[in-house]
């Protein structure tokens, strides 16, 4: 039995002899995305506009959102005819029954290609001078309005 305890004994010394304390390592921190799920939302903003008060366009109508990404507002400062388009196409989401002049016939919904395609550029730029001008009026109203 003596060999049996002097073996236990051996390995209780081993165990409580003080070892060196590990190097302390910094913390990793990994952050995740919060969960899909319900939770604070923006409203979406979407107004009919008219393209003009008079005029040849003054029956023509846009469904649009009027809260957009302002990343979009370089595109449509940029200059360009067909970035223009490409970024009003994200936001116009109908149209109020518009008629091609050429054929007579209803355009294409505002959500296809082919409506963008048939589009002059006055019309473009007439939606986008009415999308803007939505937008302004909403955001100038947010600034005049107290917060609490």
């Amino acid at each position: 039995m003596t060999a049996q305890t002097s073996k236990f004994e051996a390995e209780v010394a081993e165990n409580s002899t003080p070892k060196r304390k590990p190097a302390e390592r910094p913390v990793i921190v990994q952050f995740q995305q919060a969960p899909a799920g319900p939770g604070p939302r923006a409203p979406k903003r979407v107004e009919w506009v008219h393209l003009a008060e008079d005029g040849d366009y003054a029956e023509h109508q846009v469904k649009a959102r009027i809260r957009y990404p302002d990343t979009l507002n370089t595109e449509f400062s940029s200059g360009d005819f067909e970035k223009i388009k490409k970024a009003l196409r994200q936001i116009v989401l109908e149209h109020n029954g518009w008629i091609d002049p050429d054929t007579d016939e209803p355009m294409p919904p505002a959500t296809e290609d082919g409506f963008w395609d048939l589009l002059a550029q006055e019309e473009v730029l007439l939606c986008l001078r009415a999308v803007g001008a939505a937008r302004k009026k909403v955001l100038s109203s947010l600034l005049e309005t107290p917060t609490v």
